[in-house]
C-alpha cells in the first residue's frame, strides 16, 4: 500500500477500505484504524462494503484495546442482526461470535447451554456443506479451536475450585482432582489430534495460514492451561504429565512454526503473537528446570524488532508476573 499516494487511498472508498483491511491483517491497527475510518463513513459504498468495513473496524478496534471482551461480542451480534440478510447462513460469523462468547460466559452458563453439542453439530454442517476444501478446512479450524477453548475453560475452572478449597481447608482433594484431570485430559487429547491433523492437512493443500493457525491455536490453548496450573501454589505436580517436559518443547515448536509461516505469508500480527507465546512457554519451562529448547534472546530479538515495526506497546509476560508471585509467596512462607 505504500506505493500508492496517500491521497489517491482516501480518496476512494473501497482504496480506503482495502488499505484498512490489509493493514489490519498484519497488524498494524493504527493505520488500518485511520484507512477504515477514511472509506466507512462514504455515502456511496454499498452494503456489503460497509459490512466488510465495519466487521473490520469493529475487530480492529478491539485489539486497540477500545472494547472490552463484552462490548466486542455485543458489536458482533449487532452486526449479525443489522445484516442479516447478507450474513445468514454464514457460519463463520457465527464461529467467531461463540469462540468470544466462550471465552467471556461463566462456564455454568456455557455448559447449561450445550455448548459441546452445539460444536458437534457446528461439525456436522461443515461435513455436509457444499463449500471449497479450503473454505471448509478453515471452518474446522474454527470449530475445533472453539471446543478447545471450552475444554480450556474447564480446565481453568477446575483449577480455579481446587485453589479455593486449598485456600479453606490447606489440601486439595487429589483423588477427586485426578479424576477430573483425566476426563478433560480425554477430550483435550482427542482435540489435539483433530487440529494437528487439520493443519498437516492444510499443510498438503499448502495453505499455509491455515496450517499456522492450527498450530497457533493448539499451542495458545496450551499456554493458557499452563498458565492456569502455573497459579496453583505449591500442589500443581499433581496435574503435570510425567512427560511434561517433551510436551511443553513440542508446543513450542509448533508455536515457533506458526510464527514462520505467519511471517511468510505477511501476517506480522499473528507472528508477532506466536513469537510471545512461546516465550512465556519458555519462561515457564524455565521455571519447572526444563533443557533449553529455543534461544531466548533471538525471539525477544525478534519480538521487539515486530513492536517497534506494528507500532506496538511493548508485552507484559503473565509467566513472568506469576512465577514473580509464586517466588514471593514463598519467600513469606518461608520467614513467618
Amino acid at each position: 500500500m505504500s506505493v500508492i499516494p496517500n491521497i489517491t487511498l482516501t480518496g476512494d472508498p473501497l482504496l480506503s477500505i482495502t488499505a484498512g483491511m490489509a493493514y489490519h491483517e498484519i497488524g498494524m491497527y493504527i493505520d488500518a484504524q485511520y484507512y477504515l475510518a477514511k472509506g466507512l463513513y462514504r455515502p456511496e459504498i454499498d452494503r456489503n462494503l460497509k459490512l466488510s468495513a465495519e466487521w473490520a473496524t469493529v475487530i480492529n478496534d478491539y485489539n486497540l484495546y477500545r472494547y472490552n471482551r463484552r462490548e466486542f461480542i455485543d458489536h458482533l451480534i449487532r452486526l449479525r442482526t443489522e445484516y442479516f440478510d447478507l450474513v445468514k447462513g454464514d457460519l463463520a460469523i457465527d464461529l467467531y461470535i461463540q469462540k468470544y462468547k466462550i471465552l467471556e460466559e461463566p462456564v455454568e452458563v456455557l455448559q447449561a447451554e450445550n455448548t459441546e453439542l452445539t460444536i458437534e453439530e457446528n461439525d456436522r454442517k461443515i461435513v455436509r456443506s457444499k463449500l471449497k476444501a479450503g473454505e471448509k478446512l478453515m471452518l474446522q479450524v474454527m470449530n475445533a479451536e472453539n471446543y478447545g477453548r471450552y475444554l480450556q475453560r474447564l480446565r481453568e475452572q477446575q483449577c480455579i475450585a481446587a485453589e479455593n478449597q486449598f485456600a479453606l481447608d490447606g489440601t486439595p482433594d487429589i483423588e477427586n482432582l485426578l479424576a477430573q484431570s483425566h476426563l478433560i485430559d480425554t477430550k483435550m487429547s482427542s482435540f489435539q489430534g483433530k487440529i494437528l491433523s487439520l493443519g498437516q492437512q492444510a499443510s498438503k493443500y499448502n495453505n499455509a495460514f491455515v496450517e499456522a493457525e492450527s498450530y497457533a491455536i493448539l499451542g495458545g490453548i496450551h499456554l493458557n492451561i499452563e498458565l492456569a496450573l502455573l497459579a496453583l501454589e505449591g500442589w500443581n505436580h499433581a496435574m503435570l504429565h510425567d512427560d511434561h517436559e517433551q510436551i511443553m518443547a513440542n508446543h513450542i515448536n509448533l508455536i515457533s512454526r506458526a510464527s514462520m509461516l505467519f511471517a511468510q505469508e505477511g501476517y506480522l500480527g499473528r507472528s508477532y503473537q506466536q513469537i510471545c507465546n512461546a516465550i512465556e512457554l519458555i519462561h515457564i519451562s524455565e521455571f519447572y528446570k526444563f533443557k533449553p529448547v529455543f534461544d531466548k534472546p533471538s525471539l525477544r530479538d525478534a519480538m521487539v524488532g515486530l513492536e517497534q515495526k506494528l507500532q506496538l506497546r511493548p508485552y507484559t509476560f503473565q509467566a513472568v508476573e506469576l512465577i514473580k508471585a509464586r517466588n514471593k509467596n514463598r519467600a513469606v512462607s518461608n520467614n513467618p
